[in-house]
């Protein structure tokens, strides 16, 4: 067997890794059966019915190997189809399958010679008799992707933002940053085709410990150029502007010369760049329509309008693969009706998926296979003009004489009216920044996502069907003035005039009003739905306060690392019924001690105290940003109860899963600017005493130190760790306030207050509760009085039990 690897950036870099020897099963064949096991001879399946149906799949082979079995599966995870099939790389090979039951949602996985996967490809709409499919890097990637969602029952997201990481600094092929493709760059490079599950069960364990791939020096991921608005000193984008790109030239193509349809393609692929921290991991999704363009309007094959067959070939792939990404991460169809607010609106989506189907079933499949390499005007002269090519050809029979109806199925994707109505849903759920419920950034995200796949859909469809009637009606018109038909022959085998619902054009005048009907609709739903500036779509971040994301990127040490002009939020709650008048954001904060070690800290940040007045000014306190109120003069947030006791020392319990962290004592805002954090401040308590009397495998113990010279008070505050598990991997941060006095016997007085740092804590008794639903208490030990120490339990209940 021949084995070709391609000379690939990151598949070069990845093959240096370890690789595995043990071939494994697929998740998908310890499913247990049900129903219909696909045998055409048992008897009531339904595949009996279809016994002499036929399915060709015209595979184009451009993965890293050659193929030598495929394997079908149906949706649920039975083997439909087994059989040897040869195909050498970058081969175009035909595959034709009988006597099956074919479903939706079909998974092809393609084995070499040593029974090794080493490519797959997802199909989710149901197969037609004639069918493309292009294998490679990407879609093996989405299909491992798939697998590890399963494997690891992680959320989608979550997993696609780890692999974000993990892939950072490394370019796919294509200069794109795609998660997908290089996954499945990876899947080949550790030969995860030999035992798939340990490969998941691998690539899962360094995802959880953060173990990613060692950062190329001199490879950085590639970003699209986008000409920014300034934001005071930084490149940032304007807060509330409109997206700019630079107009590039279009080229000299009369199938995609449109006004706007470059500009449009652009202005969406720069919109991940708007997004805080989470940009990279779905960028591929917004750069679907730049990826369209290159390959199917540039380039001097196009030059002269003639079309390359394999070009519809690869625009329906990558739709193909769009849809299959925004199923991966759970923006299917349905769920992109969340972000649309009638049940109208929901309804469209799914239709535009409906007529877009049958689009590229009855003509776009039909019109490939014939045009091959060339065009249809070429085949029809190789085959001795029209009149004779129809009589041979039923295909082309029924292509000639649908010409109208391909027009109008084109402009029935979506009607006007239901572009408008899109619009209009979208502007309800996301425009206004203070009406968002939830996170107002993955709910923009949605809506831009949605937005997404109207255009992307309409705009390729365009693309394809201009080209294809420019070709068909050329066919017609050479045909009439060679004499090779008449009239009375087009009244009789095809169409007199191109006649729609809404057009009625002779055919000398078809080619030029029909680009203009095609032209016009995509015009119009560019400007609906992108805006020729980009201001129709939404910036994540917008009407959020400007001056507060400055300060985040500029002064808090609040920056996102895949774009430093953006500020580190990860969620952004604003105002709604059910919080009052608590609005925050979730951020991910820098966090250095006195050794230089960095720590990225999540937590929420309540931004406002009175929505909806000026936003409350920030300090960055060990990761945690609070108002600067909080720490500047002691709390004026809210406290605990006064805990009165004879020695300023504290022991502190907690669970195991937590780590606590401590600051200096307080006097100003600064002071936390110049000293982050003590390591030393709290540390674990080794008495035997405390040991022995507390021993637990579930607590830890702590001692608190207080500052050598004991001020009338100090606010210590502390931090759960992020990646604790306890509360979701938000730290919390709260202050104790201490005072201290002589009393009459020259004893010393002690006074401890547990103080709240932000709005989302609350004081009640000797008791902080936090909206997480994170607790900290005062307690009194049994066997002691509050003069010999003081107990603060975090999370926890400690044994002995605490009166």
């Amino acid at each position: 067997m021949f084995i070709r690897k391609k000379p690939k950036p990151l598949l070069l870099a990845l093959l240096t890794c370890a690789t595995f020897t043990v071939h494994a099963t697929s998740w998908w064949d310890t499913w247990k059966s049900a129903g219909d096991d696909g045998k055409a001879n048992t008897k009531g399946n339904a595949a009996a019915a279809k016994s002499l149906v036929g399915y060709k799949f015209m595979i184009y082979n451009k993965s890293n190997s050659t193929i030598d079995k495929v394997v079908i599966l149906n949706k649920n995870g039975q083997t439909i189809y087994n059989n040897k099939f040869a195909c050498n790389l970058n081969q175009q090979c035909d595959l034709t399958v009988k006597n099956i039951n074919v479903t939706p949602k079909l998974t092809f996985k393609f084995y070499d010679a040593k029974k090794q996967l080493v490519s797959a490809y997802l199909m989710s709409d149901k197969p037609s008799t004639l069918n493309s499919m292009i294998i490679d890097d990407k879609w093996l990637g989405l299909y491992a992707f798939n697998q590890m969602t399963s494997v690891t029952k992680k959320d989608p997201q979550i997993l696609n933002a780890k692999l974000t990481q993990f892939f950072n600094g490394y370019n796919s092929p294509d200069g794109t940053v795609d998660i997908f493709e290089e996954l499945g760059l990876y899947f080949i490079a550790q030969n995860g085709g030999a035992n798939e599950n340990l490969f998941y069960t691998n690539l899962n364990k360094r995802l959880d410990n953060n173990q990613f791939l060692a950062k190329p020096q001199a490879q950085k991921k590639a970003r699209k150029k986008v000409a920014y608005k300034s934001l005071g000193a930084t490149n940032a984008p304007a807060v509330g502007g409109a997206l700019t790109t630079q107009q590039e030239a279009t080229p000299d193509n009369s199938l995609c010369n449109v006004e706007g349809l470059q500009t449009t393609f652009n202005i969406i692929g720069t919109l991940s760049g708007f997004i805080p921290i989470i940009g990279d991991g779905i960028g591929a999704i917004f750069d679907i329509g730049d990826q369209i363009y290159s390959s199917s309007c540039s380039g001097k094959e196009n030059a002269n309008a003639k079309w390359i067959g394999d070009k519809f070939v690869e625009i329906d792939d990558k739709l193909r693969k769009f849809n299959q990404e925004l199923n991966e991460l759970k923006y299917t169809v349905d769920a992109l009706g969340h972000y649309v607010d009638t049940i109208d609106s929901q309804n469209t989506l799914i239709d535009l998926s409906k007529n877009y189907s049958a689009l590229t079933t009855d003509y776009y499949n039909t019109y490939a296979s014939l045009s091959g390499n060339t065009s249809l005007v070429d085949y029809v002269a190789k085959n001795g003009g029209l009149k004779k090519s129809m009589s041979k050809s039923v295909q082309l029979q029924n292509l000639i004489s649908s010409i109208p109806s391909q027009l109008n199925n084109f402009e029935d994707l979506l009607s006007d009216t239901q572009i408008s109505k899109i619009e209009s849903s979208l502007n309800n759920v996301c425009k206004d920044a203070n009406k968002i419920t939830g996170d107002a950034i993955s709910t923009r995200i949605g809506c831009n996502i949605a937005a997404t796949k109207v255009v992307a859909t309409i705009d390729s469809s365009a693309i394809r069907t201009k080209a294809m009637l420019n070709d068909e009606i050329t066919v017609i018109t050479d045909a009439l003035k060679s004499g090779n038909i008449d009239e009375a022959w087009l009244t009789a085998n095809a169409t007199p005039t191109l006649k729609t619902a809404k057009h009625d054009f002779s055919w000398n005048e078809a080619l030029e009003k029909s680009n203009k009907v095609i032209d016009d609709k995509i015009k119009f739903v560019n400007d609906t739905l992108v805006g020729t500036d980009g201001s129709k779509l939404y910036q994540p971040l917008m009407g959020f306060s400007p001056k507060l994301q400055k300060e985040m990127v500029s002064e808090l040490n609040c920056a996102s690392d895949s774009n430093p002009n953006l500020p580190a939020i990860l969620e952004w709650h604003s105002y709604n019924v059910s919080e009052a008048d608590k609005p925050y954001v979730v951020t991910l904060c820098n966090s250095q001690d006195r050794n230089n070690v960095t720590r990225k800290v999540k937590s929420r940040f309540y931004y406002q105290e009175k929505f909806p007045f000026n936003y409350t000014r920030a300090v960055n306190v060990m990761g945690v940003l609070v108002p600067l109120s909080s720490v500047s003069k002691g709390s004026i947030l809210p406290m605990s109860e006064k805990y009165g006791g004879s020695n300023p020392n504290i022991r502190m319990i907690t669970p195991k899963s937590l780590d606590i962290y401590s600051g200096d004592p307080v006097f100003n805002s600064l002071n936390y600017i110049i000293n982050p954090y003590n390591n030393g401040f709290v540390t674990r308590y080794g008495d035997a005493e405390w040991s022995e009397t507390w021993k637990t495998s579930e607590m830890e113990k702590y001692f608190m130190y207080p500052y050598p010279k004991v001020p009338e008070y100090f606010i210590m505050l502390n931090y759960v760790n992020p990646t604790s598990s306890e509360n979701n991997g938000l730290s919390n941060i709260w202050a104790i306030k201490f005072e201290a006095a002589m009393n009459r016997d020259a004893h010393v007085q002690s006074g401890y207050y547990l103080s709240c740092m932000d709005l989302g804590c609350q004081a009640a008794g000797k008791t902080l509760k936090f909206a997480d639903g994170s607790v900290i208490s005062w307690q009194n030990v049994p066997y002691a009085t509050a003069e010999d120490y003081v107990i603060l339990v975090v999370n926890g209940k400690p044994t002995p039990p605490l009166k």
